[in-house]
């Protein structure tokens, strides 16, 4: 996928269809990403069919804590999840 999301940019050849299967354009919609680990790495996403988008990860490494208490300093709790969902289809 990562491939597919850059090859608009030039840098690589998409896979054959598998952007085009996994985000058909007719379904396009707001997209919230969430990732325990670096956001950027699924921000090509919003890019498969140019779509709005808010990706949500960890940027600061380092900290410890139970996992509840880690998620929500971090943004990739279910609270901050839904926020940003609500955020992104308000406009």
């Amino acid at each position: 996928m990562s491939r597919a999301g850059t090859a608009g940019l030039g840098t690589a050849s998409p896979p054959a269809g598998s952007s085009t299967r996994l985000f058909p354009a007719d379904r396009a919609a707001p997209l919230v990403t969430v990732l325990d680990g670096h956001p950027h790495t699924l921000a090509f996403l919003g890019g498969v069919n140019q779509v709005p988008a808010v990706t949500l990860g960890v940027t600061k490494f380092g900290q410890s804590g139970d996992l509840e208490d880690v998620y929500r300093y971090h943004g990739i709790d279910a609270d901050s999840i839904v926020r940003a969902a609500l955020d992104i289809t308000r406009g």
